[in-house]
C-alpha cells in the first residue's frame, strides 16, 4: 500500500504531465508546513515555479518566486544531499533575479552557479540544470560594464563564462531533453557567435517542438519570427 506522501507524488506528476500547475499547487501546498517528505517539498517548489513563469503578471510572478525562494532555502538547509533541493533553489535564484535590481541579480549569481552544479554532481544528466548553467554562462558572457564594476566591487573578481561555454551547456541539455526554451537560448548563443546557419537550425528546431501550454505558445511564436530573420 503506498503512502501519502507517495499517492501525492503520483497525483502532482499525473497533474504536471497535463500542465495543471494549479491543480499541483493546491495538491501540494497544504503540505508546506508540515511535510518532512522532500519529494513532496520540491514538486512543490516546481509549482511556485510553474505558476510564476506561465503568468505575465510581474506582482504575481514575484509573489510566487518569493514564495518559492523561502521554501527552498529550507530544502537545501534539511536536505542538503537531495540534488532536488539545490536545483530549485538555483532555479528559484535565476529566475527572481529578473525582477530584482542589478546588485541583488549580481549578488546571487555565484549562488546560482554553486547550487546548479551542486545538484549536478549529485545527480548528472538533468537537462533542466544543463539549461540553466547555459543561461548562467549566457547572462555572464554578455554582461555590461556597469554590472561588471558592480560585481567587482562585490567579489573582487566577477564571474566569468563565454557564449562558447553556453553553447555547450544547452546542446547537452538537448540531448537529454530538448525543449522550445532551450532551443531557442542555442540559436541565441549562436547569433552571439555569428554562426547564422546553425542559429537558424535552433530556431527551426525550437519552432517544430510541440507547445502546450500558453508560454510555450509565445516561446514558440520567437522562434518563428527569429527563424524567419536568420
Amino acid at each position: 500500500m503506498a503512502s501519502e506522501g507517495e499517492d501525492l507524488v503520483k497525483q502532482a506528476e499525473e497533474l504536471h504531465a497535463a500542465s495543471n500547475f494549479q491543480g499541483v499547487f493546491d495538491l501540494l501546498r497544504p503540505q508546506q508546513e508540515t511535510s518532512k517528505d522532500i519529494e513532496v517539498l520540491w514538486r512543490l517548489a516546481r509549482a511556485y515555479y510553474d505558476l510564476s513563469d506561465q503568468s505575465t503578471d510581474t506582482t504575481f510572478q514575484k509573489k510566487q518566486l518569493e514564495s518559492g525562494l523561502e521554501l527552498t532555502e529550507r530544502l537545501v538547509k534539511d536536505y542538503a544531499d537531495h540534488w532536488a533541493s539545490h536545483k530549485w533553489h538555483a532555479i528559484m535564484l535565476a529566475t527572481i533575479g529578473d525582477l530584482l535590481s542589478t546588485k541583488e541579480r549580481i549578488a546571487n549569481s555565484f549562488k546560482i552557479r554553486d547550487h546548479a552544479l551542486k545538484s549536478l554532481e549529485i545527480k548528472t544528466g538533468d537537462s533542466t540544470v544543463l539549461h540553466l548553467m547555459g543561461r548562467w554562462c549566457m547572462g555572464v558572457a554578455s554582461i555590461g560594464w556597469i554590472e561588471r564594476k558592480v560585481a567587482s566591487a562585490l567579489f573582487g573578481t566577477p564571474p566569468s563564462s563565454s557564449y562558447e561555454e553556453a553553447l555547450e551547456f544547452f546542446v547537452k541539455a538537448s540531448e537529454i531533453e530538448n525543449t522550445i526554451r532551450n532551443s531557442i537560448c542555442a540559436g541565441d548563443c549562436c547569433v552571439q557567435l555569428k554562426k547564422r546557419k546553425e542559429a537558424h537550425t535552433w530556431y527551426q528546431t525550437a519552432a517544430d517542438l510541440p507547445a502546450p501550454t500558453p508560454k510555450d505558445q509565445l516561446l514558440h511564436d520567437e522562434a518563428v519570427k527569429k527563424a524567419k530573420s536568420t
